[in-house]
Protein backbone atom coordinates (compact mmCIF):
# COMPACT_ATOMS: atom_id res chain seq x y z
CA UNK A 1 0.00 0.00 0.00
CA UNK A 2 1.10 3.34 -1.29
CA UNK A 3 0.37 6.60 1.59
CA UNK A 4 0.06 9.99 0.57
CA UNK A 5 0.15 12.87 2.58
CA UNK A 6 0.21 16.77 2.93
CA UNK A 7 3.92 18.15 2.22
CA UNK A 8 4.87 21.69 2.05
CA UNK A 9 6.39 23.91 -1.26
CA UNK A 10 9.95 22.83 -1.32
CA UNK A 11 9.10 19.51 -0.20
CA UNK A 12 11.61 16.69 -2.18
CA UNK A 13 9.85 14.81 -4.13
CA UNK A 14 12.20 13.07 -5.67
CA UNK A 15 11.72 9.48 -4.44
CA UNK A 16 8.44 9.28 -5.43
CA UNK A 17 8.29 11.15 -8.93
CA UNK A 18 10.11 11.13 -12.13
CA UNK A 19 12.39 13.84 -13.49
CA UNK A 20 9.71 15.17 -15.82
CA UNK A 21 7.28 15.24 -12.80
CA UNK A 22 9.83 17.27 -10.71
CA UNK A 23 10.31 19.23 -13.49
CA UNK A 24 6.39 20.35 -13.53
CA UNK A 25 6.20 20.77 -9.93
CA UNK A 26 9.47 23.28 -9.80
CA UNK A 27 7.98 24.99 -12.13
CA UNK A 28 4.57 25.65 -10.95
CA UNK A 29 6.56 26.51 -7.60
CA UNK A 30 9.24 29.09 -8.98
CA UNK A 31 5.63 30.95 -10.41
CA UNK A 32 4.37 31.06 -6.39
CA UNK A 33 4.70 34.38 -4.20
CA UNK A 34 6.63 34.42 -1.17
CA UNK A 35 2.75 34.63 0.30
CA UNK A 36 1.44 31.09 -1.27
CA UNK A 37 5.05 29.37 -0.61
CA UNK A 38 4.05 29.80 2.96
CA UNK A 39 0.47 29.13 3.12
CA UNK A 40 0.05 26.09 -0.19
CA UNK A 41 0.72 22.57 0.33
CA UNK A 42 0.94 19.90 -2.09
CA UNK A 43 -1.37 16.63 -1.31
CA UNK A 44 0.42 13.63 -2.26
CA UNK A 45 -2.09 10.27 -4.10
CA UNK A 46 -1.50 7.61 -5.87
CA UNK A 47 -3.58 6.02 -9.03
CA UNK A 48 -3.22 3.02 -10.31
CA UNK A 49 0.85 3.53 -8.32
CA UNK A 50 1.49 6.47 -10.06
CA UNK A 51 1.91 9.85 -7.60
CA UNK A 52 -0.74 13.10 -7.95
CA UNK A 53 0.02 15.93 -6.57
CA UNK A 54 -2.35 18.50 -6.10
CA UNK A 55 -1.45 22.36 -4.82
CA UNK A 56 -3.86 23.49 -2.75
CA UNK A 57 -5.74 25.85 -5.48
CA UNK A 58 -3.87 25.30 -8.10
CA UNK A 59 -2.99 22.71 -10.63
CA UNK A 60 -3.01 18.93 -10.15
CA UNK A 61 -0.04 17.35 -11.67
CA UNK A 62 0.39 13.58 -12.94
CA UNK A 63 3.24 11.13 -14.09
CA UNK A 64 3.31 11.45 -17.87
CA UNK A 65 2.47 15.14 -18.26
CA UNK A 66 -1.93 14.68 -18.13
CA UNK A 67 -1.64 17.57 -15.96
CA UNK A 68 -4.98 19.89 -14.54
CA UNK A 69 -4.05 23.21 -15.30
CA UNK A 70 -6.14 25.04 -13.06
CA UNK A 71 -5.30 29.01 -12.67
CA UNK A 72 -3.90 29.22 -8.52
CA UNK A 73 -6.12 31.55 -6.58
CA UNK A 74 -4.66 32.74 -3.18
CA UNK A 75 -6.77 36.03 -2.37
Amino acid sequence: MMLGGRFDVGHDFSRVASPDLLERIHRVEAQLTDEQRRSARWTLTWLEGSPVLALDDGPTLREGGDDQTAQADFS
